[in-house]
């Protein structure tokens, strides 16, 4: 059994960097992933570069501040203003153009290429590019860069097109108020019924 500990937003505030850098050197946090169009996402790839940050992934974003795009190529994603829709806006359009959303994913891991960044794995933001109308360009992207991806079918199905290496388990209850030691053994706990022969990651 391999067990995971990630920590989501990298980059979102000078104060979640501390957070989790300061998680990481205790041992708490195994890995982060990396938003990139966020305030804080310069002092992040700061960290990253400085080799603080061992083991970093790409945060996908679509229901949070502005896209890297220019707003006239995603119109479908966002608001009058240039920003993302929020979460509910954006999962309540009936029909949206996944050439848009390929775009903007295909722009945030170019990104970190730009900046050579060695990713290890891909996860989104609110999980927002695996629901219906966004995930097939999710799929698309991580097939074609052929990373692993936090994949959480006990949310939402429709993730079987993937053909990179995925968790056998998610639990996002180790969040918030379910930060404990009595949380985090009763989830492995939980895994390892399931899957009492492991190996899982």
């Amino acid at each position: 059994m391999q067990l995971i500990l990630n920590a989501d937003d990298f980059g979102l505030t000078p104060g979640v960097n501390r957070g989790i850098l300061r998680a990481m050197h205790e041992g708490v946090v195994h890995s982060t992933t990396l938003m990139v169009n966020q305030p804080a996402t310069g002092e992040a790839i700061r960290h990253i570069r400085q080799g603080e940050v061992p083991d970093v992934g790409l945060h996908l974003t679509l229901t949070a501040g502005r896209p890297l795009l220019s707003p006239e190529k995603i119109p479908d994603l966002v608001d009058t203003h240039g920003y993302f829709l929020s979460r509910e806006e954006l999962f309540s359009r009936e029909s949206m153009d996944l050439n848009q959303v390929y775009a903007e994913l295909r722009a945030q891991y170019d990104y970190t290429r730009f900046y050579k960044l060695e990713l290890t794995h891909l996860d989104c933001h609110h999980f927002a590019a695996i629901f219906p109308r966004l995930r097939e360009a999710f799929i698309e992207l991580a097939n074609e860069v052929q990373l692993p991806v936090r994949r959480i079918d006990q949310f939402v199905g429709g993730q079987e097109e993937l053909k990179v290496p995925t968790p056998d388990g998610f639990d996002a209850s180790f969040y918030a108020q379910g930060v404990s030691l009595d949380q985090l053994q009763q989830s492995i706990l939980n895994f390892k019924g399931h899957s009492p022969r492991g190996p899982w990651r």
